[in-house]
């Protein structure tokens, strides 16, 4: 006999509940033709093949529900989602736009177009619907302000970050999420301190909860507290073994016969995320670690390019943009050599360190700042900003201006030490501008083999906007392409103004380099710059727990190990521009 619509829908109801995805699709498939006025059959044929990672294949049948009915803002909701999940942002801001006058509840289309934006990494658009949605008396304020604050973290906003995640904590003081992004957003703007408390308060009242024990051994590998960091991560992974987060930081840190009984457990983890999503890429690259730290380079490369190729996907590099931008900075710099001069009366000195993205910039810092004058500012975004103005305002160059907005918003520790090192490695972008714009200033050039750098950038996960070039080794070649375009330009524009330092000495002769940039920096050499693994100075990079290592030469060379998996760098690196490197 056969079923009317309410016994299929009370069996797709137990069928999604079990999670029989599989098999409520088919049925509500079957449905689908069999009661083609009933909306609730697309719906739900949709959801159930969304939830097998199948969208593009669930967007006909949530068209269907639509269409049936026109007006249910739950299925006009989940159009718009699975339009987001496909990367079909344009079609899904379409449908919100269409939607918004006729909800007198409108956050949760405005949640959703907070989501895209936040998706394509368009921080000022999530600003502004996150800004919209916390307008609105709903259920969703938490979440907005969660969206905003990462949002103004992205822009490098600390202060309105800070006041997002504060408010929201406010509103829900036990939210482990917002406690955690709070404490990573202090971690990275170097308050360690302030979050380890608040880390140590949140764990008494929420002992096992796995993201806050993460966020505690990350900021102990900052300090260099290598034990008590895996103390944490043991704890995390006995609550939560599938914790992608957990296992890349485990796969790091770990060698030897101990990171070999952590392989089962993440490729069990893997089956836990869906293909291609962010977690998974996370274990790809876990996974990666872990047989590149066994010898298994061709494994490795395997998990390597799984990692990479998802993340391609998720976060799109445009080579066009910089491209552009190369030009643009060019154009508004002037013309070198310039004057020296000395830092303005009661500044202190900047010292500058940059380079390609993994090429040492992190140790050379740590060597520098190991002098008890100099203090440890880590990667700041004031040079970028400082030169923004005169790239995308097309203001002419002004030296006191960029001079005032790098100053402008300097770290606490600045003021209580003669000099400090910034080490952002994409400044090298704009040390003309630096040179011309900042009294005092010492620019450290560290240049290290780009193949070297291709592979350690290849086998990272960086968060950074400005670092999705390193999920794809095409694009990294055409990033170092560039960079030794800028380089070769500022060398003969302010020859001797600055000065390059090859990684293979500062690994192989630590004393005679680091005396060499000691001098050039105008500080007293100390031999305390031979140990940079001892300097107490907080580490938020992806070389967190390298530099604790000690100086060694282990990595130089390193990528012939994996010469096969990057062909593609290699065949697309311009000779032309790099006629040292043998073959």
């Amino acid at each position: 006999m056969a079923k009317s619509p309410q016994q299929i829908a009370q069996k797709l109801a137990s069928q999604l509940q079990a999670g029989q995805f599989g098999a409520a699709a088919k049925l509500a498939k079957t449905a689908t033709k069999q009661f083609p006025k009933e909306s609730h059959f697309a719906n739900v044929a949709a959801t159930a093949l969304i939830n097998m990672d199948r969208t593009r294949e669930a967007l006909p049948f949530f068209a269907k529900a639509l269409q049936l009915a026109p007006g249910h803002e739950e299925y006009q909701n989940n159009l718009i989602h699975a339009y987001i999940v496909a990367k079909q942002h344009e079609k899904a801001n379409e449908l919100i736009e269409r939607f918004l006058p006729t909800r007198k509840d409108a956050s949760k289309l405005l949640h959703l177009k907070a989501f895209s934006a936040q998706l394509q990494a368009k921080h000022e658009d999530t600003i502004v619907a996150a800004t919209k949605g916390l307008e609105q008396d709903g259920p969703l304020q938490t979440t907005f302000l969660e969206m905003r604050g990462m949002a103004y973290d992205h822009q490098n906003d600390f202060g309105r970050a800070l006041e997002d995640f504060d408010q929201l904590l406010e509103i829900d003081p036990d939210n482990c999420r917002a406690l955690q992004l709070k404490a990573n957003l202090l971690l990275d703007n170097y308050q360690t301190e302030n979050a380890i408390a608040l880390l140590e308060n949140a764990l008494d009242r929420h002992p096992k909860d796995c993201g806050l024990l993460t966020a505690m051994a990350s900021a102990h590998f900052s300090q260099g507290e290598v034990e008590s960091a895996h103390t944490h991560l043991d704890e995390a992974m006995k609550i939560n073994p599938n914790s992608s987060e957990t296992l890349i930081l485990l796969a790091k840190s770990l060698k030897g016969d101990v990171l070999q009984k952590y392989m089962p457990k993440a490729q069990e983890a893997l089956k836990a995320h869906p293909k291609g999503s962010s977690g998974w890429c996370n274990i790809q690259f876990a996974l990666g670690h872990m047989y590149f730290a066994s010898r298994n380079y061709q494994a490795a490369g395997r998990h390597y390019e799984k990692a990479n190729g998802g993340l391609s996907k998720l976060e799109i590099h445009r080579q066009e943009a910089e491209d552009t931008k190369f030009e643009k900075i060019l154009a508004a710099t002037p013309a070198g050599p310039c004057e020296w001069t000395e830092p303005r009366d009661g500044q202190p000195k900047t010292i500058l360190v940059v380079g390609q993205p993994r090429s040492g910039t992190t140790l050379t810092e740590m060597v520098l700042s190991s002098h008890p004058d100099v203090a440890s500012c880590g990667e700041l975004m004031n040079g970028a900003v400082a030169a923004k103005q005169f790239i995308d305002a097309d203001l002419e160059f002004d030296p006191k201006l960029f001079e005032s907005e790098y100053t402008g918003n300097l770290p606490e520790q600045v003021l209580h030490h003669p000099a400090f090192v910034d080490k952002m490695p994409s400044n090298y972008r704009h040390i003309g501008m630096f040179l011309h714009g900042l009294p005092g200033v010492r620019i450290i050039h560290i240049e290290r083999d780009p193949r070297d750098v291709a592979l350690s950038m290849w086998k990272e996960r960086f968060k950074a906007d400005g670092l999705r070039f390193t999920n794809d080794l095409v694009h990294i070649a055409q990033q170092a392409n560039l960079y030794r375009r800028y380089m070769r330009h500022w060398e003969k524009e302010f020859p001797g103004q600055f000065l390059t330092i090859r990684y293979d000495d500062l690994v192989s002769d630590l004393e005679a380099t680091s005396k060499k940039m000691a001098e050039f920096a105008g500080l007293d050499w100390t031999e305390a710059m031979m140990s940079p693994e001892r300097n107490k100075a907080s580490v938020r990079t992806a070389s967190v727990v390298q530099v604790r290592e000690g100086v060694h030469k282990k990595s130089l060379g390193g990528w012939r190990r994996m010469e096969e998996a990057l062909r593609p760098f290699n065949k697309a690196l311009d000779r032309d521009l790099w006629p040292e490197l043998e073959w």
